[in-house]
């Protein structure tokens, strides 16, 4: 036997395998989601505040290409509790979405007068992210309300809808305690709460993020949201009121 050559490392058992590569992609969520209310100021702060000089300009895109990039490398976490598929993104490609996405996020164009005055109900049990998301979206003329969880948020709409302004659109969490944001959905629309769903998740382009989104929701975003996307997405709900 090679003295020099290292012995192979034992196996794990499978059991404690698939219990690492569900704290992996745990782990990964979780980042995400303390990335989501950062990613959010400087995004708004680079496409609202014209009279930085150009070394704070420098500066924060420095921030959000980081923001990015952390974001995009933990994908890697995330692929390991999912089935290996030739079609999944790798590192690589990963990298240059990061850096085409840090480029264009602090361009996104104002909202015209004909996409703003939506009322817009905001669900997340982060209250930091539920934050950044009410000073992004109100900023841009949207009326918001917010709710902690799915059970005040269903109630916030009912409430609305008996007062004869229901919301045009409610962007939720997925994972929060008690109901999530599948659950909340599915309540919103057969009760006919709201016409428009938009879902928040962490974990990343996963299934619910790729093709069709699930039944009752309208649009899937990914963590940490982005100015770009978000405008993008109310301009949509606005395109159909």
């Amino acid at each position: 036997m090679n003295a020099d050559k290292p012995a192979d490392a034992p196996a794990l058992p499978d059991e404690q395998l698939q219990a690492l590569k569900r704290s992996s992609s745990q782990l990964a969520h979780k980042i995400n989601n303390l990335l989501s209310p950062a990613a959010l100021y400087v995004d708004s702060v680079l496409a609202r505040e014209h009279q930085l000089n150009a070394r704070s300009q420098e500066q924060l895109r420095s921030v959000q290409a980081a923001i990015d990039e952390v974001s995009q490398s933990l994908e890697s976490f995330r692929q390991l509790d999912r089935p290996t598929d030739a079609s999944t993104t790798q590192p690589d490609d990963q990298a240059g979405a990061a850096a085409a996405q840090a480029s264009t996020v602090a361009s996104a164009p104002r909202p015209s007068p004909s996409t703003v005055g939506l009322r817009v109900l905001l669900v997340d049990d982060d209250p930091l992210l539920l934050e950044a998301l009410t000073y992004t979206v109100n900023f841009d003329g949207h009326a918001v309300v917010c709710a902690p969880d799915a059970t005040e948020g269903l109630a916030q709409a009912e409430r609305a809808k008996a007062a004869g302004q229901a919301f045009d659109v409610v962007i939720t969490d997925l994972t929060m305690q008690g109901m999530d944001g599948l659950a909340l959905a599915e309540q919103l629309k057969t009760r006919g709460l709201t016409r428009h769903v938009i879902l928040l998740t962490g974990w990343g382009s996963d299934p619910l993020a790729e093709g069709q989104p699930p039944e009752h929701i309208d649009q899937v975003m990914t963590k940490p949201p982005r100015l770009s996307a978000l405008r993008s997405a109310l301009a949509g709900v606005a395109g159909r009121r």
